[in-house]
């Protein structure tokens, strides 16, 4: 009855609404979500509005209800191009947008070609698609070839509340198509989804939708209550892992039945607690039960059918501890704690004192292989309580069944960049309130719950921002500008983003871009720019792979940027034995002066390992995960390398390749990979400091471009015990005394002038070797000395381009007239005036004034220029040309001259 009431209020808004036929079970399940009671609302809000905003805690149902919604109202009914109209659903991971449309179809009793999801590696969209889930950059990329987004009828941007960078400009950029000027027929509906309250952003951001008022809808969450339990004294300041493990020790010595959910800081503490919990309470020996791939995709990520937090009241100030509670399992400040009449809290569970039940401890976190997040998943083996030790992934992106205690340090690890100075550093530092707040409703998933925060509530009401930081203001913003410029975006400034950057970041990227020559000096994108931003990588990456396309060396480079892109550690850095498989790798590319060797020695064992690639990379240390990884990458920047030289039709034969095994690299070819990175990071150069290394410290000093502190190679670098005295990395690291080197690749003093000019600073043309024109690299030539950097490091003679001037031009007049520019003219050398080098005289003569002029007016100084001009002009240079030789040679110098504008108009 309520489905049918529901489908006839959908009619009211679309004639076209679609019937739908659930199994009975689904109907059940749906009927209690607390978003199916705002269909109706839904509905009317988009049928008066283009844009909508939905907040709705996680549990409410939103994910996987709303695309219904639209799908049952008949958004899907349309045509565009003689397939079915969508609607589309952006996830800001991939694995959510994979599991979400398997739940969903499963609810729409469909098949994966009508729900489909299209991810960075795979899709199964197919010209049937009704509702495609995809990650925010998929559609990003789509934006670009059609503005309009004419394949759908609705967007909606889920998880907006995390404020992807992705996120953020998919909003800044679907908010232009609700302008007047630019709306189209019929509109496109958007739906911005937000897990948390913070909806200011969208809704009263009047760069974003300047003139509409946006209906926000607030759902409920389906909810048990979670008592909130905060520590009187901020226990993790000094050793959150002794805190963790403590605490962890009283919930499952006294509490009853249900599972523990840890949040801490990173792989390392996580697994530090793992063992000393499992040494503490050890485990039997009966085996833990695998979960099967398909309950992890039913888990993993379908959140919205679980239940959420409900805080039992308002946060107090500190309380007094209780009384007769024993160590400081109760010296906790309780959220809105009342006692019932038999005097005990209605938030605590009876204590249970004594030998403790065996605890079965499992880490998570993102790197993780699948076999291993699986078992969190899995009931624990009989008679264990289930431990989990997790990282911020367990907030909001899976759902662990039966967890009744949450175990919060409020800490988080973030990657932290330096717009200044391009440092990178791990920081660990307070979570967020809004993010506190879903850890606490990881409590109350399956009943009444507690969140034992080892924090005080002084340090959560004044240390804790309430809500995250968004990624935009965190990240560098290179990669943003260079794509927004490739899609016509000039003034990223003036772009509505629901919160900007700061400028000096976007001032700093434009900065970079022009030094990879991307950009122009006025900010315009340049042919190799529009190159780069086709590929799925940042910038810096994007020009070593245009570059190693025409060095012929792209197999190696993009096995490269496939290892440093990839956000999966390649080591299993954290087993005893990591040091002896790195070991392996760097011995194999001993000689080959780079960091990128030991990354293509790691690559090309696997290729050619004797094994299977899981056996080799157990057996290697190696994570499986990120081989994978890397080698869908790989694959995928092939295709897309080989759409920079052809044509797309002539380029699909490459999409079904498979990619043949890596060869070793020979030497000449890994310099020619040292000599590309140096071109991509030609800001990232560093000394050698002789005079302030120590023989006692095998770790040698630099002097380096970006920061005025001495760096180091790091400890896990092949290039750790060479030193050479040039070298280039790819970043820098902060570590806990000194500033550390990343990526770092030997580098020749001479290669500077030549691949990094940008940072070099040259004298006058030296006069010998005596300045030239060289025909085969269609430039004027010449040689300088020079410094390099703000060091002011001296370089060698140079053979460089030589700088714009009057005497250039002269250069070039000159070996016009002797026929090295255009060998047809050479054989009118003999009849000249005047010898060729009269140019160079200080004198002045009306011929020589005559052919430089127009020379210097047109900024004509090489063949290709002159070839252009004579295309828009077949008589340019003609009669100051004539000027140089006696009448009796016109006719011949007008006949070579006509032959030679008709081939340059060819």
């Amino acid at each position: 009855m309520r489905e049918a009431a529901l489908r006839k209020r959908a009619r009211q808004f679309h004639e076209s609404a679609v019937t739908v036929n659930r199994l009975p079970e689904i109907v059940e399940s749906r009927a209690d979500l607390p978003i199916m009671k705002e269909e109706y609302r839904i509905l009317e809000a988009l049928d008066e509005s283009d844009v909508v905003v939905i907040c709705g805690e996680t549990g409410s149902g939103k994910t996987t209800q709303v695309p219904q919604f639209l799908y049952e109202a008949g958004y899907c009914t349309g045509e565009h191009e003689g397939q079915s109209q969508q609607i589309a659903v952006t996830e800001p991971r991939r694995i959510a947008a994979m599991s979400v449309s398997q739940r969903v179809a499963h609810e729409l009793n469909l098949s994966d070609k009508e729900v489909s999801y299209q991810i960075r590696y795979e899709s199964t969209a197919t010209r049937m698609t009704k509702i495609k889930f995809m990650t925010d950059g998929v559609l990003q990329k789509e934006i670009e070839s059609d503005f309009a987004l004419r394949r759908y009828t609705a967007v909606v941007i889920d998880e907006a509340h995390e404020r992807s960078m992705h996120t953020d400009v998919l909003i800044g950029l679907l908010s232009r198509n609700n302008v007047p000027e630019s709306r189209r027929t019929p509109p496109l509906k958007l739906i911005i989804m937000s897990a948390t309250l913070r909806v200011e952003d969208f809704v009263k951001n009047q760069r974003l939708f300047p003139t509409m008022t946006l209906p926000v809808i607030h759902v409920d969450a389906r909810q048990y209550p979670v008592t909130v339990h905060f520590a009187k004294h901020t226990l993790v300041d000094s050793d959150p892992t002794a805190a963790v493990v403590k605490k962890v020790s009283q919930v499952h010595r006294r509490l009853p039945a249900g599972g523990i959910l840890v949040f801490m800081t990173g792989q390392s503490e996580i697994l530090d607690v793992c063992r000393r919990l499992r040494e503490a309470f050890p485990s039997r020996s009966t085996p833990a039960k695998v979960a099967s791939p398909k309950v992890e995709a039913e888990t993993v990520e379908v959140k919205d059918v679980d239940t959420e937090v409900e805080f039992s009241g308002a946060l107090p100030g500190d309380e007094d501890a209780s009384e007769g509670e024993e160590e400081d399992m109760d010296e906790d400040e309780s959220v809105g704690r009342e006692r019932s009449h038999d005097g005990a809290k209605p938030g605590a569970f009876s204590v249970t004192e004594g030998a403790a039940e065996p605890l079965y401890v499992l880490p998570l976190y993102a790197a993780l292989p699948a076999k291993m997040q699986a078992k969190v998943f899995a009931p624990p083996p009989p008679g264990h309580r289930l431990c989990v030790v997790a990282t911020n992934v367990a907030e909001t992106s899976l759902t662990i069944p039966n967890m009744r205690y949450v175990v919060d340090t409020g800490l988080v690890k973030d990657l932290l960049f330096d717009e200044y100075t391009g440092v990178q550093r791990f920081d660990v530092s307070w979570t967020s309130q809004a993010s506190a707040a879903q850890r606490a409703g990881r409590a109350g998933r399956v009943g009444p719950g507690h969140c034992y925060r080892l924090y005080s509530s002084a340090v959560f009401q004044h240390d804790f921002q309430k809500f995250s930081e968004p990624e935009i203001c965190k990240l560098p913003a290179d990669g943003l500008v260079l794509q927004m410029k490739a899609m016509g975006i000039e003034k990223v400034v003036n772009f509505p983003f629901p919160t900007p950057p700061a400028q000096i970041a976007l001032q700093r990227a434009e900065k970079l871009l022009r030094q990879l020559n991307a950009l122009q000096d006025d900010g315009k994108i340049t042919t190799l720019g529009k190159a780069m931003a086709q590929l799925p990588v940042a910038p810096r990456f994007a020009k070593m792979l245009t570059l190693a396309r025409h060095y012929k060396c792209f197999d190696y480079i993009a096995a490269v940027v496939a290892c440093l892109t990839v956000k999966v550690r390649m080591v299993e850095l954290f087993l005893p034995a990591a040091h002896a498989s790195t070991s392996v790798f760097h011995s194999r590319a001993l000689g080959g002066g780079a960091d990128a060797a030991t990354l293509l020695a790691a690559v090309g064992a696997c290729d050619f390992g004797a094994c299977s690639q899981f056996s080799f990379c157990e057996k290697m240390l190696l994570r499986h995960k990120a081989i994978v990884e890397i080698n869908k990458l790989r694959e995928q920047l092939d295709r897309q390398g080989e759409l920079l030289d052809t044509q797309a039709e002539q380029a699909e034969d490459t999409k079904t390749r498979s990619l043949p095994p890596l060869q070793p690299p020979t030497a000449a070819q890994l310099e020619t990979v040292r000599q590309i990175i140096l071109a991509a990071f030609p800001d990232h150069v560093a000394r050698l400091d002789a005079d302030a290394s120590r023989a006692d410290d095998p770790m040698k000093p630099y002097i380096c471009t970006k920061v005025p502190e001495p760096v180091y190679i790091e400890r896990q670098s092949s290039m750790r015990d060479s030193n050479p005295e040039f070298i280039v990395f790819m970043s820098l690291r902060q570590g806990t005394k000194r500033t550390y080197m990343q990526g770092c690749a030997m580098i020749d003093r001479a290669w500077l002038a030549r691949l990094a000019p940008q940072s070099c600073d040259f004298g006058k043309p030296l006069p010998q070797p005596e300045p030239h024109y060289d025909a085969e690299r269609d430039d004027v030539r010449c040689f300088q000395r020079g410094t390099f950097g703000p060091h002011r490091w001296p370089l060698p003679p140079t053979d460089v381009s030589y700088p714009s001037s009057p005497e250039r031009f002269k250069l070039f007049a000159r070996a016009l007239l002797a026929g090295e520019v255009l060998p047809e003219l050479k054989a009118l050398t003999p009849y000249l005036r005047n010898k060729p080098d009269i140019l160079l005289k200080p004198w002045s003569k009306e011929r020589i004034v005559a052919l430089l002029q127009p020379l210097i007016d047109h900024d004509v100084d090489s063949r290709r220029k002159l070839l252009a001009r004579l295309k828009q002009d077949s008589h340019f240079l003609l009669k100051p040309l004539a000027l140089w030789l006696p009448a009796e040679q016109h006719s011949t110098l007008t006949a070579t001259w006509s032959a030679i504008a008709m081939g340059a108009a060819q």
